[in-house]
């Protein structure tokens, strides 16, 4: 239940230390609280398939805006690299939140990114700053993107719900 043999003693001695020492003043919320966070120390940020995509369009468009001169990506770009920037940084902020309240606004922020992602990508794409075949490429992974981050919302929220019921 407390979770010491998961974080391994040679690792995170210290860790183990504290929690012998306030098991007795926090009691098992803060049990709760620490084994939240050895299970993420089990899986790392950049195994979430919604990080690593967000990460990768963000690559992507960041070789697009390069090419660009000064005005135009002041103007145009600055906004859309930042909204695509912004998905991967709430995803990455909200993965090491414990509380659900607390990392929904996350969860919510990293989507209204995306959708303005799109909204900028669209907008370039009609003023001829972006080719058809990348706003093709980078619009379809957006979708997909969509789709998956729309599912791990959910999933959170079923297992939310499940773990209040129990």
């Amino acid at each position: 239940m407390f979770g010491f043999a998961k974080i391994g003693v040679e690792r995170n001695w210290g860790v183990c230390v504290l929690v012998y020492l306030y098991i007795g003043v926090l009691g098992s919320w803060y049990v709760e609280i620490l084994d939240h966070y050895v299970e993420k120390m089990d899986k790392s940020l950049e195994t979430l398939e919604i990080y690593q995509m967000a990460l990768s369009l963000s690559r992507i468009s960041w070789e697009i805006y390069a090419a660009f001169d000064y005005m135009t990506k002041k103007a145009i770009w600055l906004q859309y690299i930042r909204s695509m920037d912004s998905i991967w940084a709430n995803i990455s902020e909200w993965y090491w939140r414990f509380h659900y309240l607390d990392s929904a606004k996350f969860y919510y922020n990293s989507r209204w990114s995306l959708f303005e992602t799109k909204y900028r990508l669209r907008l370039m794409y009609d003023r001829k700053l972006v080719s058809e075949d990348a706003y093709k490429n980078i619009d379809s992974e957006l979708n997909i993107l969509w789709k998956k981050l729309n599912n791990f919302i959910s999933a959170v929220k079923n297992k939310l719900k499940e773990s209040a019921t129990q």
